[in-house]
């Protein structure tokens, strides 16, 4: 069983690297003092015998038909929102994808209070239409506190409200919680029937767009063999048109393709990519393999997705490269620094941090709660270098003249390993589109020299550890 760490320092890391075997118990070809300097320095170390596997599946994001069901955008906010529903749902047994498919359908998946009042998940009754003292309130994005407090209260609702006396690790109880949540409408009772489910079904929500749209061909108002039948829902409250479809996928098919149950057993996470997406736990961060497919999510995360939206998902750069934004250095730091450290998921460092070779000098000076690491790597820390031949443009504040300085480069270091003095460090290539963004190993002494600078985050996200 995974568990997830919303937020750790890095007491935490040095936590581990006090409870893994000293240095002097791992073989190694590095000489003492090399092993001294680390140990000193706080540069973690990898543990061979230790467990790097990784066994977490992704759902197939497909519909009957292998159409995708959720687009890149909404995949990329499931994936930051994952750990909060996770922690939710735990404390009352479901499955956390539920919660996922009701944010979806309610909110798009966005972490903000919209104006009615009724909070993220949009829970109409819990907050009297959003006039009661429930009320979330104000407008707007919410911090990563308030997130999982009505996270927390959809959660509770969900399994003593809209959950009371289903088997919530069936299908049926599954579809039946998204009916309720949504309202049995006896309309859509009838409409089930007349698609030829029995009553026992019908009333599970067989018959609801909100529940069933897009799950099979018979309820999918873009395949030629929809059922005819099946247009007919709520265009608004009370306002019922007998010809009315819906374009999106109802909730339980949007909880299958995430790898919810439909029968069997549920994928034990969702992940972007072939198990990457998250942080490994512990000293030594991730193994090559580990970090390629960590990079492999990235790809997947960006796939697609326009300039505008990855500036507004991720707080990417406005310089494009081969391929758009995504592909460029400075973005993919960005991108991680945004998703993955201090309290950056919800509030974006959005403001310019200049070139490849400027990020961290940004960090460290822009009060950003990162720590100067000087040239000494840290999994996880944020590196600059100056080295390269490519030079960009700026403007000379002290002659007041415009000038040239090499742009440099940034990434992340993903792994550490002393044994065998390397790093595992990830990295996009501003002109090699997706071929530039990749996760390589090095020898780590090159990453240790005076042209390499690190910022250490305070705080790292979406860390996972086997209980």
């Amino acid at each position: 069983m995974k568990k997830h760490i919303i937020q750790s320092t890095f007491s935490f890391f040095l936590a581990v690297v006090l409870s893994v075997p000293t240095y002097a118990d791992a073989v190694s070809p590095l000489p003492e003092s090399t092993l001294d300097f680390y140990n000193a320095n706080g540069i973690y170390y990898y543990t061979p015998t230790g467990n790097n596997s990784n066994s977490c599946l992704p759902g197939s994001n497909s519909n009957y038909s292998g159409a995708q069901v959720l687009d890149n955008a909404l995949t990329s906010a499931i994936q930051a929102n994952q750990a909060f529903y996770q922690e939710a749902a735990q404390k009352y047994g479901f499955d956390w994808r539920i919660i996922a498919a009701i944010h979806v359908m309610e909110n798009s998946a966005k972490r903000a209070n919209p104006s009615n009042g009724q909070g993220a998940y949009q829970l109409y009754s819990y907050t009297a239409g959003g006039t009661n003292s429930n009320a979330f309130l104000p407008a707007g994005q919410i911090s990563d506190e308030e997130f999982q407090r009505q996270t927390d209260i959809m959660a509770g609702l969900l399994a003593n409200n809209y959950g009371s006396g289903l088997d919530l690790s069936t299908p049926a109880g599954i579809k039946t919680l998204f009916f309720r949540y949504n309202g049995t409408a006896s309309r859509y009772i009838d409409k089930a029937i007349a698609l030829g489910f029995d009553s026992a079904a019908a009333n599970t929500g067989e018959g609801s767009p909100y529940v069933m749209n897009k799950y099979d061909a018979a309820r999918d108002p873009s395949s030629p063999n929809m059922n005819p039948n099946w247009p007919g829902m709520y265009v608004g409250d009370g306002k019922w048109s007998d010809t009315a479809t819906s374009s999106r996928p109802g909730a339980y098919t949007i909880y299958v393709s995430l790898g919810g149950t439909d029968g069997g057993s549920p994928i034990e996470c969702y992940i972007l990519g072939a198990g990457g997406g998250r942080l490994k736990a512990g000293a030594n961060g991730m193994n090559l393999q580990e970090a390629q497919e960590f990079m492999e999510a990235y790809k997947n995360a960006v796939r697609g997705v326009s300039n505008a939206d990855l500036k507004t998902l991720y707080g990417m750069t406005s310089n494009s490269c081969a391929g758009g934004i995504a592909y460029n250095c400075v973005s993919f730091s960005r991108y991680f620094i945004n998703m993955y450290t201090n309290d950056y998921i919800t509030n974006h460092i959005t403001v310019g941090l200049g070139n490849g070779a400027d990020i961290v000098g940004g960090l460290l000076s822009g009060g950003y709660a990162f720590t100067d690491g000087g040239s000494t790597p840290q999994v996880y820390a944020i590196f600059s270098t100056s080295s390269g031949s490519t030079m960009c443009e700026f403007h000379n504040p002290i002659t007041g003249k415009d000038d040239e300085k090499p742009c440099g480069h940034t990434g992340v270091v993903l792994g550490i390993n002393t044994n065998t003095n390397t790093i595992v460090i990830g990295e996009a290539a501003c002109g090699a589109g997706e071929a530039g963004v990749k996760a390589r190993e090095a020898s780590l002494s090159t990453f240790m020299t005076s042209s390499y600078r690190y910022a250490y985050p305070n705080k790292v996200n979406g860390i996972y550890e086997n209980e």
